[in-house]
C-alpha cells in the first residue's frame, strides 16, 4: 500500500517525479513542458523516448509501478500493447512515451514551442539501480 501523504501532489511535484523515474531508466531525449498557459486538460507534459518497442513498454511499466507507490494514480492508458506511442494520464500531468522514429514523426515539441521547457531533476548514480523513489 502506498505511503499516505499528508496533501495530495501538485501538479508539478508530480510531473518532477515521474521525470525523475523515468530518467532512472534512460530514456532518450526526456523533454518536461509547463502548458499550464497554453492548454486546459493538463499542467505539465513529459515526453521521453525509446529505441524499441519493448524499452517504451518498459518505461511504462515502470513509471505505472513506481508512482503508484508513491501514491499517485494513473487514470488512463492508451497504446502500451503496441508500444510506438503510449499516452499515460496522470489528470493534470500527461507523459507521452515514444519510439524513437514514431515520436520524429508526430513532433510533439513542435507544437508546443512557445511552451516553457522545465529543467529535469538530477538523478544521481546510486538511485539509478533502485526500483522506486
Amino acid at each position: 500500500m502506498p505511503p499516505k501523504r499528508k496533501r495530495p501532489y501538485t501538479a508539478r511535484e508530480k510531473a518532477l517525479a515521474a521525470a525523475r523515474a523515468l530518467l532512472k531508466r534512460k530514456p532518450k531525449d526526456p523533454l518536461l513542458l509547463d502548458v499550464r498557459k497554453h492548454c486546459t486538460y493538463a499542467d505539465f507534459i513529459l515526453i521521453v523516448s525509446g529505441t524499441s518497442i519493448r524499452q517504451t513498454q518498459t518505461l511504462a511499466d515502470f513509471l505505472e509501478e513506481t508512482l503508484h507507490r508513491q501514491g499517485i494514480r494513473l487514470r488512463a492508458v492508451e497504446g502500451k500493447e503496441g508500444g510506438q506511442w503510449i499516452l499515460m494520464d496522470y489528470d493534470d500531468l500527461i507523459v507521452h512515451i515514444f519510439y524513437d522514429p514514431t515520436r520524429l514523426f508526430y513532433d510533439l515539441e513542435g507544437l508546443w514551442l512557445e511552451a516553457p521547457r522545465l529543467p529535469l531533476p538530477k538523478v544521481s548514480p546510486e538511485a539509478e539501480g533502485e526500483e522506486s523513489s
